[in-house]
């Protein structure tokens, strides 16, 4: 999908950069056609990520419980990404915190 979406960008900037009319318009063409190609991969990078994630339990490891909701998902978030804090650290160096 990166590598394809790469391929894209160069293309359409060598068809924007192209002093050659007809090459510049063939370039566009294939970064056009590309950019289909490109959609495709994506919905297919996203589709299986879902499925690892859904189907597979690819998520699991940060859950602590068997079923994690959205709303707790959340939550557990929020509790990781104050983690700092729990250690006295609270991350605004201020130096209060010694």
């Amino acid at each position: 999908f990166v590598w394809a979406a790469a391929v894209v960008l160069v293309l359409a900037l060598g068809g924007a950069l192209m002093p050659d009319e007809r090459t510049a318009r063939s370039l566009a063409a294939a970064a056009t056609a590309g950019t289909l190609v490109v959609l495709f991969l994506g919905y297919r990078t996203g589709e299986a990520g879902g499925r690892l994630v859904y189907q597979h339990g690819a998520a699991s490891v940060y859950a602590s419980g068997a079923a994690v909701t959205g709303r707790e998902a959340a939550g557990l978030a929020a509790e990781g990404a104050g983690a700092g804090e729990r250690d006295g650290d609270d991350d605004d160096d201020d130096d209060d915190d010694d």
